[in-house]
Formats: structure tokens, sequence, C-alpha cells
């Protein structure tokens, strides 16, 4: 189904994928069924870490869709990853 190894779309750009660790979706919210949310958390958002061999997910254990309210420090810390891999980069 999914987690099939491919080729990197990116090859070796850093990606860092954030994910939420709550699941609160809003009180009738009929698409966001709990078999939906599982493949999003489980599959979908791990699926993302194929598009680089440099990648790497974070769990914002807080945190539900909206990590930048929730827990900003972990959004800026995984920004701040990534120019520092960008211009370690560079400099090879």
């Amino acid at each position: 189904m999914y987690h099939q190894k491919t080729n990197y779309f990116l090859n070796d750009i850093p990606v860092i994928i954030l994910t939420g660790g709550q699941k609160e979706y809003s009180e009738g919210d009929e698409y966001w069924t709990a078999e939906k949310r599982k493949i999003y958390s489980d599959s979908l958002q791990l699926d993302l870490l194929n598009l680089s061999t440099n990648s790497k997910q974070i769990i914002a254990e807080n945190s539900g869709h909206h990590i930048h309210i929730d827990e900003p420090q972990i959004e800026t810390e995984a920004i701040r990853e990534l120019v520092l891999k960008l211009k370690d980069t560079k400099k090879e």
C-alpha cells in the first residue's frame, strides 16, 4: 500500500516532515473519519520521507494540525536545522 521506496524525487535535499501528535478535528467533520486519520498519520506522512534520502519526521506531541500555533518552537527549530544543512551542503 504505502511506504514503498521509490526514486527520491528530491535526491538528497534536506526535508523535515512535521506531524502533529494530537489528532483533533472539528466535531461533526464527517470527512476525517477515524480510518482517514489513521491513513493520514500512519501512512501518508511517512510516505513524505521518500521524497529525499536526507529526510526525517518530527512528531509535535502537543499539537494537532496547527503546529505553528501550538508549538512554534518546533517549527522554528526545524527551519533552523534545514538552513544549517543547506549551508553545509554549499560548503562541500
